[in-house]
């Protein structure tokens, strides 16, 4: 920037005040803007080139302590990510884990009963507790379980296992993760609004947690009691409710949203497609995720949980992501130590 054009915007700033200096930057009237930079250009050509590079120093100097310009490469190795305690799932949804980004994100797991989502978050959610060394965020979570008891013995049998992956030191052994676990229940969709809406912000606020965690958003939705919500109409406001609740929270927290969601058969025939519809091999139907296209717009990223049959494998598939093309896969193991893969190849 050439110094006399800083040096015209700073006498402007000096003589006008800085709301004065904004409004001449707004303005669509070129000759005030012509008059009041010849009050402080004496002697120098005020052509309507001279004007404009005046304006653009001007704008410099208004706001250049609030303009970071950074770099693709700076953001990528500056965001914050949450491990998942697996090698290979952290490439696959993010690189090196989930990236929380900015504005926050919300994820989507969804699946059949027994396909391993409520483990996964029960896995994550303590690795939002675990020490930042060991890929985790410190401050914990807010898990919301809308479905039955909390498995509050499952959680600490995870716990147990992944210590012994992360291969803790003893001055990391006093902490427990699943004490940075606060768990809220809620059972209708009026409740779990409220619950996002109003008392979420403050447990955030509070708590200092960057992850939340709703196993499962569709069951209170689907199966709602409330006659208010019976109708078509009305549960797509609730979702509509429910959605903005969530992105404003992770917008102002920043913070990871993690949303386990159940699938819905679909009837079709076997030549005809559907926008969504899934199809596994062997299974008699396809099926799709609940709650419809609407609430899929609003996720970041998408994946589908399968089970090999009676077998403790499951898979994990890319549906939607930044990251993956859909259609990517990889399998992993649900036993008594947590998540894993068959080869265990912790710590970080």
């Amino acid at each position: 920037m050439d110094p006399r054009l800083t040096q015209v915007a700073r006498e402007l700033m000096s003589e006008l005040g800085r709301e004065g200096a904004i409004q001449l930057l707004i303005t669509e009237d070129d000759g005030l803007v012509k008059k009041e930079i010849e009050k402080v250009c004496l002697g120098l050509s005020t052509g309507p080139q001279f004007r404009g590079h005046v304006l653009l120093a001007l704008r410099t100097e208004l706001f250049e302590d609030q303009v970071v310009l950074r770099s693709a490469s700076e953001l990528y190795r500056d965001r914050e990510v949450l491990k998942t305690g697996i090698r290979s799932l952290d490439s696959l949804v993010g690189g090196d884990g989930i990236g929380i980004g900015e504005d926050g994100q919300l994820i989507e797991f969804t699946g059949r009963a027994g396909a391993g989502k409520s483990q996964l978050c029960m896995q994550l959610a303590l690795m939002s507790g675990a020490p930042r060394d060991f890929g985790g965020l410190e401050n914990g979570c807010v898990y919301i379980n809308t479905e039955g008891n909390f498995p509050t013995s499952r959680m600490l049998e995870i716990e147990t296992g992944l210590r012994e992956k992360l291969q803790l030191q003893p001055d990391h052994q006093e902490s427990s993760f699943s004490d940075k676990v606060i768990v809220e229940r809620c059972r209708s969709a009026d409740s779990l609004i409220s619950l996002c809406s109003y008392r979420l912000p403050w447990l955030l606020e509070q708590s200092g947690a960057r992850v939340v965690i709703i196993d499962s958003v569709a069951a209170p939705l689907r199966f709602n009691n409330d006659r208010s919500a019976r109708s078509g109409s009305a549960r797509d406001s609730l979702l509509f409710q429910l959605a903005k609740a969530l992105r404003t929270v992770a917008r102002k927290f920043k913070a990871l949203v993690l949303l386990t969601n159940q699938v819905t058969d679909v009837f079709i025939e076997a030549h005809e497609e559907r926008a969504g519809a899934i199809r596994l091999r062997g299974s008699l139907r396809p099926f799709a995720p609940a709650l419809g296209i609407f609430w899929s717009s609003y996720m970041s990223a998408r994946y589908l949980l399968t089970k090999d049959g009676p077998t403790s494998t499951k898979f994990f598939e890319v549906l939607s992501s930044p990251s993956k093309p859909a259609g990517t896969k990889l399998a992993l193991v649900v036993d008594q130590s947590g998540v894993s893969e068959t080869s265990c190849d912790l710590p970080y």
